[in-house]
């Protein structure tokens, strides 16, 4: 079932409700995102410094959240900070509170994203995946990323060129 939602950039008025969405998050889906174990309070330094960076830097990438316009929650997350080197690439993640996953919100998220990378002449997209994490890859395939296992591991690296005519 769809979820209507509003996706928006980050702002600093943002801190509490990305507290609370990091509070609700499953281990599984902070393994998933993270590709690993992280504390929440790891995550939390982690977000408030990606908060302070959407603000006062946005040429470095894009930052944006998914809000449940009835409740006003913080429901989905997603980030495609730019890499160093080449400047026209960035990398793109996203996580969606356990209570809203499979209801198009990362669709919706990964959409959003790759939209504002192409205003911002970002030309390729890429994302680290474990192999476990069936969803995500699914749905990345959708949107045209190419993924590739990563040799003698379980993860796999998945690119998008946002300017070849099948993106």
């Amino acid at each position: 079932m769809e979820v209507p939602v509003m996706i928006r950039p980050v702002a600093r008025t943002d801190a509490s409700g990305l507290i609370h969405f990091h509070q609700s998050l499953s281990e599984r889906t902070v393994y998933f995102r993270y590709m690993g174990a992280m504390s929440l309070a790891a995550r939390i330094a982690r977000v408030s410094a990606e908060v302070v960076r959407a603000v006062e830097e946005p040429e470095r990438g894009v930052w944006l959240v998914a809000q449940d316009p009835k409740t006003g929650a913080i429901v989905g997350y997603g980030e495609l900070p730019r890499l160093p080197a080449p400047p026209d690439t960035a990398e793109i993640a996203i996580t969606v509170s356990d209570a809203y996953q499979g209801r198009r919100i990362g669709t919706s998220l990964v959409a959003a994203l790759l939209k504002a990378a192409r205003e911002r002449f970002i030309r390729h997209v890429t994302a680290n995946i474990l192999g476990e994490n069936t969803p995500i890859r699914r749905l990345l395939k959708r949107f045209g990323f190419d993924l590739k296992r990563v040799e003698g591991g379980s993860e796999f690296a998945a690119t998008l060129d946002l300017y070849s005519r099948d993106a």
